[in-house]
């Protein structure tokens, strides 16, 4: 991708979230699985991907969200249990699961936990300017999704995680500007 392509052009998360669910829906048409990352760790990475959960549950398609641990209290909402993620029917609806740097730290480890069959599975991952898991789980998507948070996403690392993504072979679909 050009300069132009991911570091200049951002789509919006209210208005056009919803289109962008749908060209990757299109352009992948076999979906299985999904990361959202930022150059640095950011809240705008988790409430992207749940959008995009939500939008995708909208459809009719079964999915997963992971959430990165942190260092926090942890939410009586979040499962952290990976027990009940195979083989999920379709109208089920399934709570976010909380993973560990440890548990996407190989390049298999990732592709194992991005791996359930039928289901579409979202990762909110840590920021891949940060964290090696992110580019793991990156590289083991069908498609990744870069966030930006306005008024505190530098141009320079957003540009940065754009080229790490790129060598490391990741199919980066786009960028969105969280707000």
């Amino acid at each position: 991708m050009s300069d132009a392509s991911t570091g200049d052009r951002l789509m919006k998360p209210t208005a056009s979230l919803d289109i962008l669910i749908a060209q990757i829906q299109i352009q992948f048409e076999h979906l299985a699985s999904l990361v959202v990352t930022s150059p640095l760790r950011q809240k705008g990475v988790e409430r992207v991907a749940e959008r995009i959960v939500d939008g995708l549950r909208v459809r009719g398609m079964a999915t997963i969200l992971y959430l990165p641990a942190t260092d926090g209290p942890s939410d009586p909402d979040v499962r952290s249990d990976q027990s009940e993620s195979k083989n999920v029917p379709a109208d089920t609806n399934i709570f976010p699961r909380v993973f560990t740097p440890a548990q996407a730290g190989t390049p298999r480890l990732a592709r194992s936990l991005l791996a359930t069959p039928g289901i579409v599975t979202v990762a909110a991952a840590p920021g891949v300017l940060e964290d090696p898991s992110a580019l793991f789980l990156a590289t083991a998507a069908d498609a990744v999704l870069l966030v930006a948070e306005a008024g505190i996403t530098a141009r320079a690392d957003l540009r940065r995680a754009r080229l790490e993504l790129e060598s490391a072979g990741a199919r980066l679909v786009g960028a969105v500007l969280a707000e």
